[in-house]
């Protein structure tokens, strides 16, 4: 490991690369305490207010890694990290309400969120905010609005996939 981190310092990223992913793939497969450890750390820092850590709580918890999934809980954590104003934390939750996971499905509180988060430039947000307005799903429909938003998000490159004509 030594060789590794000596053979990154010279430059060569790679060696960089393979070390980090190596401590990453052996901290996963449960080798060590490391990611258990990564975990409590997360969550006592969560549970101190930190937007940041409730938000990538809540991402442990939707992807169960690390943990059980739990949308429920998920959606406790992005709820917290939304009311702070964290736009990715606002967009999930928004994501979550219009899937109905974690939480009943109701797509005006999506748009809700969308909106906050779309107000903060967040591309994603941006986009669903613009499919909503174009479906009139949670919002009447408003093609003028749906344009906006669907053309911001290209703008950074999320782009509306291609329908088909079948």
């Amino acid at each position: 490991m030594n060789r590794l981190f000596a053979a990154a310092i010279a430059g060569r990223y790679l060696a960089l690369i393979v070390f980090v992913v190596g401590g990453f793939c052996s901290a996963a497969s449960g080798d060590d305490t490391s990611l258990h450890k990564s975990l409590d750390a997360l969550k006592a820092k969560a549970e101190q207010g930190d937007a940041n850590a409730q938000f990538n709580l809540g991402l442990a918890y939707h992807d169960g890694a690390g943990v059980p999934r739990d949308d429920a809980e998920a959606v406790k954590w992005y709820r917290q990290a939304a009311a702070q104003g964290l736009a990715a934390a606002q967009s999930n939750l928004g994501v979550h309400y219009h899937n109905g996971a974690g939480v009943p499905r109701d797509d005006a509180e999506a748009v809700k969120w969308y909106r906050q988060a779309a107000a903060q430039g967040l591309a994603n947000a941006q986009y669903n905010l613009g499919d909503a307005y174009h479906n009139g799903t949670g919002v009447p429909c408003d093609y003028l609005r749906a344009y906006m938003w669907l053309s911001l998000a290209a703008a950074q490159g999320v782009a509306r996939p291609a329908r088909s004509s079948i």
